[in-house]
């Protein structure tokens, strides 16, 4: 039976004019909720694709640059630093698809701001420790450097082309693998895919992603790296291992092209183009 609550006019419970059930008043409560929702939603709601993919990269960049001050700054979780970086930014990026793939498709790339922006709090939350680790020097590379904790730079001192083939390779998997995982011609079901892909990225990463920082994503680097510039880390940051900055941008998007047409013309079966009629 309904909790029943005697309401009068005043509000109060006593001198009562009417019966209102508990169920009742939550629904009036969820109401007024909706309304003022409703109401702060109005100057955003054209813009809804855009703030989407602002909060799904800045969630995926905030968690994966957490894991990397974490494991860099205490050096309880040395033992772990590869194997916790890249569950954090696959489970980062899981995180980031769910709560933007329904309304703009959960691109997260190449939304800058976003990027910029989770960098940003990533630094404010770990500012003591980053401070105790560098002394206050802003050093982007040497023992004491912590601008890895933002962007991306090579483990160790490599060939242009070779860290440029490792993003682009590596970026080559995570689409053409994660095209099938999304593709409504091959997968019936409801899924956005958006665990499937964090898993991938956590493989890869586990995998390969050690020698160049796994971008992957010029969203997950250019935007931080931007961060780092303002946050008084010196133009070394685009001038660190012979100007690399470019390769997590360009490389990614040369893997995104052949990834996307591997998957296209090599692996869709022929049965599903002649269901689209492509001639």
């Amino acid at each position: 039976m309904s909790e029943k609550i005697e309401i009068n006019d005043t509000g109060s419970s006593s001198g009562s004019v009417g019966v209102a059930t508990a169920e009742e008043i939550r629904a009036r409560n969820i109401k007024m909720w909706d309304q003022l929702v409703y109401i702060l939603q109005k100057p955003f709601r054209d813009y809804g694709i855009y703030l989407a993919e602002f909060v799904g990269t800045f969630i995926f960049v905030f968690l994966g640059t957490c894991s990397i001050a974490t494991t860099m700054l205490d050096p309880k979780f040395s033992d772990l630093v590869l194997l916790m970086i890249s569950f954090a930014w696959g489970a980062g990026l899981s995180m980031g698809l769910y709560v933007s793939a329904g309304i703009s498709g959960g691109h997260l790339n190449p939304a800058v701001l976003g990027g910029f922006s989770g960098a940003a709090l990533t630094f404010y939350l770990f500012y003591a420790k980053i401070y105790q680790f560098d002394g206050g020097k802003r050093m982007v590379i040497g023992d004491k450097a912590t601008a890895g904790i933002f962007a991306t730079y090579p483990a160790a001192p490599d060939t242009v082309l070779r860290n440029f083939l490792t993003e682009c390779l590596l970026t080559v998997v995570l689409v053409l693998v994660g095209r099938s995982f999304t593709d409504k011609r091959v997968n019936k079901t409801n899924s956005q895919g958006c665990m499937e892909l964090g898993i991938l990225l956590f493989v890869i990463a586990l995998g390969a992603g050690n020698n160049t920082g796994f971008a992957l994503n010029p969203a997950r680097d250019f935007g931080p790296r931007l961060f780092t510039l303002a946050a008084g880390y010196g133009t070394q940051v685009f001038s660190a291992s012979n100007y690399y900055f470019w390769i997590p941008i360009v490389g990614p998007i040369f893997g995104a092209i052949i990834g996307y047409l591997i998957y296209e013309v090599l692996v869709i079966p022929n049965k599903y183009i002649e269901q689209e009629n492509v001639v």
